[in-house]
């Protein structure tokens, strides 16, 4: 596996744990 992959991974999967957690604070916020 290549580096360069799996950097680009890693970033993607940050990004989706930022996007679910902005979620999770909306529903919150609109309780």
């Amino acid at each position: 596996m290549r580096p360069s992959i799996f950097h680009h991974s890693a970033i993607f999967t940050c990004l989706i744990q930022i996007g679910c957690l902005g979620i999770l604070i909306n529903i919150r916020a609109g309780d």
